[in-house]
């Protein structure tokens, strides 16, 4: 009785996709020019990139970028050119904050960014989340 034993097939390596070569991706970034311009929309957008991928993982290629493209421009038209929601309501005043120092911190950081602000202050990238929301405010 001579039986072999059965062979086991090797699961093919699973390719790795470079970003950089994706049309969708190289397409998406060409037209958002802001993504490369803007450090800090681009940390805010890789943060609402996290939480759309945890929320959805099933979502992907170009649906992906429109989805996490509009939560960045829900929460910052001004920085996207949104003219509708940046305009100030008819009643309620201007919106200004007219007193001295901000006094912002990372507790008015909203929330993807402290996601984006934890995530580099654990990578090394940033000093301490002091730092991340002086950069971030503009301080």
């Amino acid at each position: 009785m001579n039986e072999a034993a059965p062979k086991v097939r090797e699961a093919a390596p699973t390719p790795k996709v470079d970003p950089q070569q994706d049309p969708v991706w190289t397409g998406w970034v060409a037209e958002n020019k802001w993504f490369q311009e803007s450090p800090k929309l681009r940390a805010i957008t890789n943060a609402f990139g996290d939480l759309v991928r945890s929320e959805h993982p099933d979502l992907v290629g170009r649906p992906f970028l429109e989805e996490v493209k509009r939560r960045v421009a829900e929460e910052y038209p001004a920085e996207l050119g949104n003219k509708e929601r940046t305009r100030t309501s008819p009643v309620g005043g201007s919106g200004e904050n007219r007193g001295g120092s901000s006094g912002k911190g990372y507790a008015q950081l909203p929330p993807e960014a402290k996601v984006a602000c934890d995530k580099f202050v654990k990578q090394g990238l940033v000093a301490s989340r002091e730092a991340y929301a002086k950069d971030y405010f503009g301080e």
